[in-house]
């Protein structure tokens, strides 16, 4: 499983940007349950995965194994584009498909 540890140097504000010098190496759980997607930080990539997936796996998400995936630079990003992805009609042109199932400014 992702552990969720609390690292110091995070901003209190889940939305601000977080600095370069915080990136992990080890995937952390940032959000869990929004709109049914858990959204992890991995290296300087935000990664929106379904909770009826499981934890996740780098592996699978580069393999294009995951039913719905986003991945973007920011929290903020992901959780645009899941809420986009349950809105139909809301504008998603700032968003260019990084793969078939995923998404990156």
């Amino acid at each position: 499983s992702i552990a969720a540890d609390q690292d110091q140097s995070r901003p209190e504000n889940p939305l601000q940007p977080i600095s370069d010098n915080a990136a992990t190496v080890h995937p952390e759980l940032v959000l869990e349950g929004f709109h049914s997607f858990n959204i992890v930080r991995f290296g300087d990539e935000f990664h929106g995965i379904l909770q009826i997936e499981g934890e996740f796996v780098q592996e699978k998400l580069l393999s294009k194994k995951y039913s719905c995936s986003f991945s973007g630079y920011s929290l903020l990003e992901i959780q645009n584009a899941i809420i986009a992805s349950i809105a139909p009609g809301q504008d998603q042109s700032r968003l260019t498909k990084k793969s078939n199932n995923s998404l990156i400014q």
